[in-house]
C-alpha cells in the first residue's frame, strides 16, 4: 500500500514538473547595450588621456601610478 502511494506521488510530481516546463517555454535573452558612449572634450591644450592603464597629459605621466579610469580616451 505504501509503495503505491509513493509511486502515485512521484508520478504526480513528475507530471506537474513536465507541464510547468512545457507551459513556460524558453526565455529570450539579449545583451544590454550599456550606456551611450560620450566623447570627452577638454578646453586644455593637452587634454588628459590614457596610455594603457596610466593617465597622461601631453607627454607627462600623471596620477602617481594610479590606474586610469576607463572613461578617459586612450591614445
Amino acid at each position: 500500500m505504501n509503495v503505491h502511494r509513493i509511486a502515485r506521488l512521484t508520478l504526480t510530481i513528475a507530471t506537474a514538473t513536465v507541464l510547468t516546463l512545457l507551459a513556460v517555454g524558453p526565455a529570450d535573452a539579449r545583451q544590454d547595450a550599456g550606456p551611450p558612449t560620450v566623447q570627452i572634450t577638454s578646453p586644455f591644450k593637452n587634454p588628459v588621456q590614457r596610455v594603457g592603464t596610466q593617465i597622461v597629459r601631453g607627454d607627462e605621466l600623471s596620477g602617481a601610478g594610479v590606474s586610469a579610469p576607463l572613461h578617459l580616451p586612450e591614445r
